[in-house]
């Protein structure tokens, strides 16, 4: 149990430098673009002919992946699932693929996008129909200056105070308990790592709710690809669920789990070892824009 909550500590930790690294790293647009699209190199290429631009570091196309059940299937017009690929427990549908973090970044995550039966009572980031985290945090306004994001905090700061207040309650309610872990809460070297609800809506289609996950990887998921750790699963919150958010993890009365199908989970393990050179190598082009940028 004891590394179960260091690994659920460090899920946290994550998740908040992530959040607060991914606004700048809106650096990587503007003037960076050209040298981000031709693999680090500002030849030029991507000024003179737009269709150099952005070329993928991933074969993201083919990083995708579904599971639904056989209702689903029925009633949108697909074809049968093939036998042990099903979802249950009110997840109707998965569809799992890698993308980029924000649009013009070479930074990639996963998206894990859920079609579950809306009479589920899961905590939900607001109280509306629909939400977006992406939306509130990623500079897509004019207002927040995408282009220079280094400045995005010292340009919210200029904001009318009330603006600003909502600004940032609004954004905290997206810090919701969501993860991505072992289905077994007590095997050796497991635990659960934080992931972000980027969008919502209640009712997509008659009866069927969609929520949006990101998930970078993650302490537990990558200790899966060293020891077999059984399944995962995803974990929502109950809306009674009390606070704190550990230690109840296998409690029904705490959250509803959705066991990730196998051939869903192996493809998730091959991207992450896939994204992971692909990161680091977009985090030193953005420490060597930074640091041009602070001269």
């Amino acid at each position: 149990m004891k590394i179960t909550r260091q690994t659920r500590s460090s899920g946290w930790r994550l998740l908040f430098i992530l959040a607060c690294l991914l606004p700048v790293l809106w650096l990587l647009a503007g003037n960076a673009t050209a040298e981000q699209a031709t693999g680090g190199k500002d030849d030029g290429t991507c000024r003179n002919d737009y269709s150099q631009c952005f070329k993928e570091r991933l074969p993201i196309q083919e990083m995708r992946a579904v599971a639904y059940t056989a209702a689903f299937a029925k009633r949108f017009g697909l074809p049968p699932p093939a036998p042990g690929t099903e979802p249950d427990n009110g997840l109707e549908a998965l569809e799992v693929r890698v993308q980029r973090a924000v649009e013009w970044t070479n930074f990639y995550s996963i998206s894990l996008s859920l079609y579950v039966d809306n009479r589920l009572p899961i905590k939900l980031p607001e109280s509306g129909h629909a939400g977006s985290r992406r939306m509130l945090n990623r500079a897509y306004r004019f207002i927040l200056d995408p282009f220079n994001s280094h400045k995005v905090r010292g340009q919210v700061d200029k904001w009318q105070a009330g603006d600003r207040n909502y600004k940032f309650a609004l954004e905290t309610k997206y810090l919701i308990p969501v993860y991505l872990g072992t289905m077994d809460d007590h095997v050796e070297g497991g635990g659960h790592d934080s992931i972000e609800c980027d969008e919502y809506y209640t009712e997509l289609l008659p009866g069927l709710a969609y929520i949006r996950l990101q998930s970078y990887g993650g302490v537990v998921l990558y200790a899966s690809l060293r020891k077999n750790l059984g399944d995962f699963g995803i974990f929502l919150r109950r809306p009674t669920a009390q606070y704190p958010p550990y230690g109840h993890f296998n409690d029904p009365n705490e959250f509803i789990r959705f066991k990730l199908p196998d051939h869903i989970l192996t493809r998730i393990k091959e991207w992450i070892v896939m994204m992971k050179p692909v990161n680091a190598d977009a985090m030193k082009e953005f420490n060597k824009i930074q640091a041009e940028t602070n001269k």
